[in-house]
């Protein structure tokens, strides 16, 4: 009689393992919960991106999919902002809870894959568990604007699982059928609902999957490649060796293994190039004259190197790395020579313990996109780039120690010591890290600790100063940041930010001449050169710095309105007009619309004003001002059609129990409204008290006005503007 083996223990079914896993990394990483926004890259992807905050819609998603934003096209990692922005609106922990959600997600597959793949349930945990737990993964999670690390490593995993499953069917049917004796087949298989005929579904599913990957983050280019490294361990569809002989006895065709990874090429070609292209185009790439080849090389080993070294000892961590000149020669060649020798024993032990090969070459080819061979940005390398990168070096360090352990009692023993040492460790660093997160200042004041010589560090922290209102800390760090850069046209700009908060406009005022020195086209420089000359009266030269910014930037609303009141003062009325239309298309508030009314008047088009000071007022009831102008409207304007004394009174009677103090300017329209509608008596004595106001402040052109209109009203006459 057969005996029914005995149930596998709850603690070890992989479904169990994996929500363990999840549960685990989910509590490991919820004091990103408290963490805030920050000023570096957080703007962009959420809180001051319009098109975000609006939340789900189809114009939302439609910009998403068809616009490059932050030099990337990336339309699935914008779609999840804007979910979080539906669900959660600007609330830092909604955001921050689906970054780590999406982790802990990916620990859970990374387990279950590689349980399939390997039936080694404990190997594969520690694994998942030293890639979710490990500190260089804080970066990817705590920071919003690196949804796209978390989202696209989703992707990477259900792609690879998907592959995986299509993998496993092909092999058993490339599997020669038992036969019998003389040679004929034993029977022929038959299909099973529970084990279906090998088809494309799962091969679909992949390139699907690695689409969406792609479209989250484009550093995914390289999964062809650790499609095909899987394929040697452990699938063994690509040659054959000791490690596999039992989990697929029969390595499919060498050929048709590489021909199924043309469409996954395809698409990898694709999106490296759309991602070169937007890159580009938003000046991100550096050129061989900014970063010559030969110190690109030298990074990039400098950068595999460090990496090694922060899995080992993850400490010293920063949210920015600089370039610092890179290693000497001999260390240069001392590193080169390191890496050769690690993937020469890799090969060489290919088949007694392919995993090696596997591993190692897995971190090595997903690294190769961001070790900046082709430039992106101005940081040396970044803890967020080993996301998935040290999941190969991962299978490769624990797959040997566990070989090592396996050989006797004692070691396991030790092994397993050692794996829960290893996760209590990470975790441990990870809480620590996570603290350094809370806010920009942390973030970049533990940064300068780590990376003193750090100008791009020092300009951020000056940014999160600033926006704090410690103005004189923020210029410390602006002005320290251009002594370590002085090309750093960004540190300029909000150098001069800072001496205008602090009443400096003429240095203001030198620190962006000098920012535009260095980069010519900067849009934000271009714009608080304007705000200055404009306050210095220099309308025609602060106009010219607007059309600038607009020429970057046509679709920046407060720099349509700056160059509107800039020709108001020019008296190019239609112009301004036209600038203030834009401004209320882009982003309509009561001031914009109070600016188009405004113009509209100086056009002689008081109807067109009237409504667009009625639409002020709808945004804003309470605006005195906008009140105050739309009663001097109604009371005084020539067109009968125009003028409505009643609303022009109730409007100038509001505006005046809302205004903080009563001025001239608001006596003067009550006045108007009330000789409007026939209350010359009050209209005398409210024209009077304005008369008074307006003599005390030293205006003589209002004094002069303001007494005509005195006259009108002590002969009983209105006051009508022509």
């Amino acid at each position: 009689m057969k005996r029914t083996p005995p149930p596998t223990p709850l603690w070890q079914r992989p479904g169990v393992i994996a929500a363990t896993l999840a549960l685990g990394t989910t509590l490991v990483f919820a004091p990103a919960l408290w963490c805030d926004f920050l000023r570096f890259d957080d703007p962009d992807y959420v809180t001051d991106n319009p098109w975000v905050r609006e939340g789900l819609s189809f114009n939302s998603l439609r910009h998403a999919f068809t616009h490059t934003q932050t030099g990337n096209w990336h339309p699935i990692t914008w779609c999840s902002h804007l979910l979080d922005a539906q669900l959660f609106g600007l609330r830092p922990w909604g955001h921050h809870l689906t970054s780590v959600l999406l982790h802990a997600a990916n620990a859970a597959l990374l387990f279950l894959l590689l349980q399939r793949l390997t039936r080694q349930p404990g190997r594969s945990a520690l694994v998942a568990l030293l890639f979710a737990w490990h500190p260089l993964r804080v970066e990817s999670v705590a920071w919003v604007a690196e949804r796209k690390d978390v989202l696209s490593g989703l992707f990477f995993l259900l792609a690879l699982g998907a592959y995986v499953r299509y993998a496993e069917k092909a092999s058993q049917a490339a599997r020669p059928a038992s036969k019998t004796a003389n040679g004929t087949p034993a029977h022929k298989p038959q299909p099973s609902p529970l084990d279906p005929r090998p088809s494309t579904l799962g091969l679909i599913l992949a390139l699907i999957f690695f689409a969406l990957g792609l479209m989250s983050k484009p550093m995914l280019v390289t999964l062809p490649l650790v499609l095909g490294l899987l394929d040697f361990w452990p699938l063994g569809r690509l040659g054959r060796n000791d490690a596999v002989a039992e989990v697929s006895p029969a390595a499919g065709p060498t050929r048709r293994v590489w021909l199924e990874k043309i469409p996954f090429f395809a698409i990898a070609l694709l999106a490296g190039a759309v991602a070169l292209w937007t890159q580009s185009r938003a000046g991100a790439l550096a050129g061989v004259d900014v970063l010559p080849a030969d110190a690109r090389a030298a990074n990039a080993l400098s950068a595999v190197l460090i990496y090694l070294r922060k899995t080992f000892w993850p400490t010293d961590l920063a949210v920015f790395y600089p370039y610092t000149g890179g290693m000497k020669l001999p260390a240069l060649v001392a590193a080169a020579g390191l890496l050769i020798a690690l993937t020469f024993v890799a090969v060489q032990l290919r088949r007694r313990r392919p995993y090696l090969l596997t591993g190692w070459l897995w971190f090595l080819i997903m690294l190769l996109p961001v070790l900046g061979l082709v430039q992106a940005g101005s940081q040396a390398l970044a803890d967020r780039y080993t996301y998935l990168p040290h999941i190969g070096l991962g299978i490769a360090l624990v797959w040997a120690a566990g070989e090592f352990a396996d050989r006797a009692p004692w070691r396991r023993n030790l092994f397993a010591a050692l794996a829960v040492a290893l996760a209590l460790g990470c975790a441990a660093g990870t809480l620590a890290q996570l603290r350094h997160w809370r806010n920009g200042v942390t973030l970049f004041e533990r940064a300068l600790a780590v990376t003193p010589d750090n100008a791009f560090a020092r300009y951020n922290l000056g940014i999160e100063l600033a926006a704090r209102e410690q103005l004189e800390a923020a210029r410390v760090q602006f002005l320290k940041a251009v002594e370590l850069d002085p090309d750093h046209a960004g540190a300029w700009n909000n150098l001069g930010l800072c001496v205008a908060r602090l009443g400096r406009r003429a240095l203001a005022m030198d620190c962006y001449r000098e920012a535009l020195a260095l980069k010519p086209d900067y849009p934000e420089a271009h714009f608080n050169l304007g705000l200055a000359l404009a306050a210095e009266g220099d309308a025609a030269a602060a106009a010219e710095h607007f059309r600038a910014v607009l020429q970057q930037r046509p679709d920046f609303a407060e720099a349509h309105t700056q160059l509107g009141l800039a020709l108001v003062r020019l008296e190019d009325f239609a112009g301004a007009a036209e600038h203030f239309r834009h401004a209320v298309r882009l982003a309509a508030d009561a001031t914009r619309h109070a600016h188009l009314a405004g113009a509209l008047v100086l056009l002689h088009d008081p109807a067109g004003a009237r409504e667009h000071y009625r639409l002020a007022l709808q945004l804003e009831p309470d605006r005195p001002d906008i009140l105050q102008r739309l009663a001097w409207l109604l009371a005084t304007h020539g067109s009968p059609d125009i003028r409505n004394g009643a609303e022009a009174l109730q409007l100038a009677e509001r505006a005046c129990a809302l205004s903080p103090r009563t001025n001239a300017l608001l006596l003067a329209t009550l006045a108007a409204a009330l000789a409007e509608t026939g209350r010359y008596d009050e209209a005398v004595q409210t024209s009077e008290h304005s008369l008074q106001l307006a003599r005390a402040e030293g205006d003589s052109a209002f004094v002069h006005a303001e007494e005509q209109r005195l006259a009108l009203y002590r002969q009983q006459r209105p006051f009508h503007q022509p």
